[in-house]
């Protein structure tokens, strides 16, 4: 993953976490679409990412996927 884009996703779980919501909830990629303006695309890219690097735990299937902070 280049740098860039781990600072990023970084980032938005930072972000997540000054709303207080990181830890509360579940999101989906539509919320992280509506509040930082990532096409649909790009959001379920970086939330793989995070998921694969062991920050994010994703529930559901395809349609229906949540993803909670792992840990």
């Amino acid at each position: 993953m280049k740098q860039g884009n781990k600072n990023l996703l970084l980032r938005l779980l930072q972000q997540y976490k000054e709303l207080g919501i990181a830890e509360q909830i579940d999101f989906t990629t539509e919320n992280i679409v509506d509040h930082f303006g990532f096409t649909a695309t790009t959001a379920k890219r970086y939330l793989r990412q995070l998921t694969e690097f062991g920050y994010l735990e994703a529930h559901g299937g395809n349609k229906n996927r949540t993803y909670s902070k792992r840990g």
